[in-house]
């Protein structure tokens, strides 16, 4: 399960269930191997502009800082890659986990808790000219 108060995010790749967790050492490896940083990054997930070996990038990293940065038992990028593509590609990135593990990433999951607590304001009533 998903610990919340640590940023952790639930991930659904066909029945599997895989938790992510958004780490100083895990936004660095994901800006690194992918070569842009995370904010862009969210902009580009959000925007559908992403390649498949970036989605897999993220999963992969994501699932080894949940595991303290261990990869025993970790399935690797080609089986992650393999399990993305058996559950298809737009079934895995349609979630918001993804990019809400990146948001944690760049705002902390403290900020993010307050941020979802919030509840939306919507925007005034605008004038019209009479």
């Amino acid at each position: 399960m998903a610990n919340r108060s640590r940023g952790e995010v639930t991930l659904m790749i066909g029945e599997e269930e895989f938790i992510l967790r958004p780490t100083f050492e895990a936004m660095e490896q994901i800006e690194d191997r992918i070569g842009i940083g995370i904010p862009k990054l969210v902009e580009v997930c959000k925007s559908g502009e992403f390649k498949l070996r970036d989605i897999v990038t993220i999963i992969h990293v994501g699932i080894i800082a949940h595991n303290d940065g261990n990869q025993r038992g970790v399935p690797s990028r080609a089986e992650i890659g393999d399990k993305v593509m058996d559950a298809g590609l737009s079934a895995v990135v349609g979630q918001a986990a993804m990019v809400k593990f990146l948001i944690h990433g760049m705002a902390g999951s403290r900020k993010m808790e307050q941020l979802e607590e919030k509840p939306e304001v919507p925007n005034p009533p605008t004038r019209t000219a009479e």
